[in-house]
């Protein structure tokens, strides 16, 4: 076949067909390429608005880190772990999206996409997801606020760390590079849920025991409230990743209908993360004096006491109680605790 031009006049999902009706060429292997370019470039019509947003993504958390690391830096050695980690996680998104940027730009230049940008790009994203699940994790747990901040991560929390980042650098570079099978990615997929549900339940079962724990204590009012509203905004994350998930699985179902908004589903995700990052900012930003959720040496002889205290009533309650009915120990649940719970609760079901 001698090269053919197709000139497209209407915005759409085109396929090619190659098809001979010649009973004698049953069998043929055809060889050869086929090059597509819109008028802007080569990105396809479904992920060349992903350059653009990737773009914007970028200059999002440069502000977030104009102003959040000149604060850092400022207040030094007021600061705790914390703000060193929410520090790694804006520097590894900025890094991400930048590679992202220029990959896409190259491939919308050239029409090959560069491998070793593509490479780096996966190698940081796998890193910030890596380390967002940890620090939510450090956070709910309550190291440096609530607990020493010398328990730091547990052997189990850097396993688990190190397990997301493996799993989500395999499946980056097959997805980019499509270098594994349908089992394959299949076995990885199912393998990355398995994952991210043990990261929820984890994350929503060390919230509520911060929670419990902070009850406790009735001079910890200020922190009490700043993780209660920050368990109003995990819950209301998690309503909104479990609904993306029912919208990206009906998109996907009808790409042939929908492919123009197909590239809405991979932006949902850095959306989501950005705005989760920008309120962890808002809620432990570097202080002078950071003793709003600051840990004291203090805290941990008061609930010790307290509990000593509420452990020596319930058993008293519990000696005068003529039916031998249990004593309740808790106050009655909100909606949001049993929000909570219902997390808390999915291994033991």
């Amino acid at each position: 076949m001698s090269p053919e031009a197709v000139i497209i006049n209407k915005t759409g999902r085109y396929i090619v067909y190659f098809t001979t009706c010649d009973e004698d060429l049953d069998g043929t292997v055809v060889r050869g390429r086929t090059v597509w370019k819109n008028l802007d470039g080569y990105l396809p019509g479904e992920t060349a608005p992903l350059m653009k947003f990737y773009g914007f993504m970028f200059v999002a958390y440069m502000l977030l880190g104009v102003v959040w690391f000149p604060r850092f830096v400022r207040y030094w050695k007021d600061g705790i772990q914390l703000h060193s980690h929410v520090s790694l996680v804006i520097a590894f998104s900025m890094y991400e999206l930048a590679f992202m940027y220029s990959g896409f730009a190259y491939l919308d230049s050239v029409g090959t996409s560069p491998v070793k940008a593509t490479l780096w790009a996966v190698s940081f994203s796998s890193a910030r997801k890596a380390l967002s699940r940890l620090l939510l994790l450090a956070l709910t747990s309550g190291y440096g606020l609530v607990k020493p901040e010398i328990s730091g991560f547990t052997p189990r929390m850097l396993l688990l760390g190190g397990m997301c980042y493996v799993i989500s650098l395999s499946l980056g570079s097959a997805q980019h590079f499509g270098s594994l099978t349908e089992d394959g990615m299949t076995l990885l997929m199912l393998s990355w849920a398995i994952m991210e549900t043990c990261f929820l339940q984890w994350i929503f079962r060390s919230l509520w025991n911060t929670l419990k724990k902070l009850k406790v204590n009735k001079r910890n009012i200020a922190k009490l409230q700043l993780y209660k509203n920050f368990a109003v905004v995990l819950v209301t994350m998690a309503v909104l990743n479990f609904a993306w998930v029912y919208v990206e699985v009906y998109i996907n179902d009808s790409l042939s209908e929908l492919w123009q908004v197909k590239w809405m589903i991979p932006a949902f995700w850095y959306v989501l993360a950005y705005a989760l990052l920008v309120v962890i900012c808002c809620f432990w930003p570097p202080t002078e004096k950071p003793t709003r959720y600051l840990y004291t040496a203090e805290m941990e002889d008061e609930f010790e006491e307290e509990d000593e205290d509420e452990d020596l009533v319930l058993a008293e309650a519990g000696m005068k109680s003529e039916n031998g009915r249990n004593v309740e120990r808790e106050e009655r649940k909100s909606l949001l605790e049993a929000f909570i719970l219902l997390f808390v609760n999915i291994r033991e079901r």
